[in-house]
C-alpha cells in the first residue's frame, strides 16, 4: 500500500497557517508528500525548504484568482500529481494529532481492496480564538473526507472543503467510510478576526478542550499568544442567526442534528 500526501500553499506565513506543523503531523504514514506553492507574497516557499523531508515534492504554481472554485483547482494539481493508492489531503490550518496516525493507517489498510470505499472521513475539532476551546455549534462541519482513492474521476469541490466524483457529466457523493479519528481544525486560532471574534459566537457554543495538543504544533503554541475568553462573546442577532438558534434548539429536544450538510455517502461495513 503507497499513502501519498497532498495540498497546496499561498501566503501561508502572512497568513499565521502552521502549514510545518500540518505537513510534518502526516508524514510519518505517507510515501510522498506533493504541496503546490503558488506565487506568494511572503517567503511561503523558504520556510517549507526548512523541512528536510525526502518524501517532500515541491511543485511551484503561478497564481490566478480569477478563476471560478480557484482553492479547488490548486487542490487537484496537488493530487494529480499524486502517485499513491490512497490520497490524504491535508489544509494548511489542519494537524493530525499523533495518537491518530495509526487508526488512520489501519482503515486504510483495512479498505484497500475494498473498491466500493472512495474515501474515508476524518472527525472534526474546530479550535477557534485560543487552544482551550472549539465549536460545537451548527455550521462547523463535524465530518469530511480527507483520504481518497488516486481515481481521476474525484476531484475537489468548490472551495476544496472536501470531494466529489464525476459520473458523466454531474458530480455525485463519494462512498466513504469513518476512520473514527480525529484532525484539528486550528484556522480560527491563528486568523486575527478582530471585533469577529465575539460578534459572531455565543459562550454555550464553546466546548473546553482539557486533552494535549499535537507535539508538532508545540513550537506555534508558545509563540501564539490570545486572550480569547468566550465569557465575552456578545453574538449580532438577525433573523439567519435566529433561523441558527432554532435548529439547534430542536436538535437539543430530539438529540440529534437534524438535515446536518454531508457532501459525502457513509457506509455500513
Amino acid at each position: 500500500m503507497k499513502i501519498s500526501g497532498f495540498t497546496f500553499l499561498r501566503n501561508a506565513v502572512i497568513n499565521n497557517y502552521p502549514f510545518l506543523a500540518s505537513i510534518s503531523s502526516i508524514l510519518p504514514i505517507v510515501d510522498e508528500f506533493i504541496v503546490v506553492v503558488c506565487k506568494s507574497e511572503d517567503d511561503t516557499l523558504d520556510v517549507l525548504n526548512s523541512l528536510k523531508s525526502p518524501k517532500i515534492k515541491i511543485i511551484l504554481a503561478p497564481y490566478v484568482s480569477n478563476e471560478d472554485w480557484i482553492y479547488a483547482r490548486y487542490t487537484n494539481l496537488a493530487y494529480f500529481l499524486c502517485s499513491g493508492d490512497w490520497c490524504f489531503y491535508i489544509q494548511a490550518d489542519e494537524v493530525v494529532p499523533e495518537w491518530e496516525l495509526e487508526k488512520i493507517y489501519t482503515c486504510m489498510e483495512k479498505f484497500l481492496k475494498v473498491k466500493e470505499v472512495e474515501g474515508i472521513l476524518l472527525n472534526y475539532r474546530h479550535f477557534y480564538g485560543n487552544f482551550e476551546y472549539y465549536r460545537i455549534d451548527r455550521g462547523w462541519y463535524s465530518k469530511e473526507v480527507r483520504i481518497i482513492r488516486n481515481n481521476l474521476n474525484i476531484l475537489s469541490y468548490k472551495d476544496a472543503q472536501g470531494f466529489r466524483i464525476l459520473n458523466g457529466s454531474k458530480f455525485r457523493k463519494l462512498k466513504v467510510v469513518d476512520s473514527k479519528a480525529f484532525i484539528y481544525h486550528y484556522g480560527f486560532v491563528f486568523k486575527n478576526l478582530g471585533d469577529r471574534i465575539y460578534k459572531e459566537c455565543k459562550e454555550e457554543w464553546f466546548s473546553k478542550y482539557e486533552g494535549e495538543h499535537p507535539r508538532v504544533l508545540k513550537p506555534y503554541i508558545e509563540k501564539f499568544k490570545n486572550n480569547f475568553d468566550p465569557c465575552k462573546c456578545n453574538y449580532e442577532m438577525n433573523f439567519k442567526n435566529s433561523i441558527k438558534i432554532l435548529k439547534e434548539y430542536i436538535d437539543k429536544i430530539i438529540g440529534k442534528r437534524l438535515f446536518e450538510y454531508k457532501p459525502y455517502k457513509t457506509l455500513k461495513f
